[in-house]
């Protein structure tokens, strides 16, 4: 069954002049605040072919570690920036089953 993990799913409205300002944000928002916060698993930035959304996809413990980031003022920073050239939809998702590979 699940492991109590939560992803946190944003998909990101954005210009396709602004997909690759909104990748490198992103980028540097994992790489240098999420990845470095307690309760973080992992992430990954998923840009559509047609250049007009982001998935932004991060996996952590619990909701605690998720609430306590949004809390931080370098997570804020690059929520704004982003926030700037994009529409953010957020949505957590709660892990209820694993399929590993077989």
């Amino acid at each position: 069954m699940g492991n109590g993990y939560v992803t946190m799913v944003i998909r990101f409205d954005v210009a396709p002049e602004n997909q690759a300002k909104l990748v490198e944000l992103m980028s540097g928002s994992l790489g240098e605040v999420l990845s470095r916060q307690d309760g973080y698993i992992d992430g990954m930035i998923l840009p559509s072919d047609d250049g007009t959304h982001v998935l932004n996809c991060t996996t952590w413990r619990d909701m605690d570690a998720v609430q306590a980031t949004r809390g931080n003022p370098e997570a804020k920073r690059f929520a704004e920036l982003m926030g700037a050239i994009s529409k953010p939809h957020p949505v957590a998702y709660s892990q209820r089953r694993d399929f590993p590979n077989a």
